[in-house]
């Protein structure tokens, strides 16, 4: 899942300093502190549901995220895709968040924003 940053007063595109982003189950963060306009975030393809806890320059906040998952078959060298569907917000402590793109796929497009 692409996300990019965009400032509140003028929806512009900005860049965020992000301290760390963690999520349920995985002890490690996903990101290294830096500054960031767009992140690319994993969604657990074993559950319908993801929540990220960020801590950025605006304090520490959280997204949850639920979704469909199915998967199609591919081949037997590439194996499995996954194919994420009705990417909601369940809930989140920030601003203001907005999926953009419900149904993600392989290219790197933006799929939420995120209002600082």
């Amino acid at each position: 899942m692409v996300v990019n940053f965009y400032s509140t007063t003028d929806g512009d595109a900005e860049q965020t300093w992000v301290s760390s982003i963690q999520t349920d189950d995985v002890e490690e963060d996903l990101v290294v502190a830096n500054s960031y306009s767009s992140l690319e975030l994993p969604l657990r393809t074993d559950h319908d549901s993801t929540t990220f806890y960020f801590s950025t320059e605006y304090g520490d906040s959280d997204i949850t995220f639920t979704y469909d998952v199915s998967t199609r078959f591919i081949s037997d060298e590439c194996g499995v895709e996954y194919i994420i569907r009705n990417l909601e917000i369940a809930s989140t402590t920030m601003d203001s968040v907005v999926v953009v793109n419900n149904i993600l796929s392989n290219s790197s497009t933006e799929d939420v924003k995120i209002f600082n």
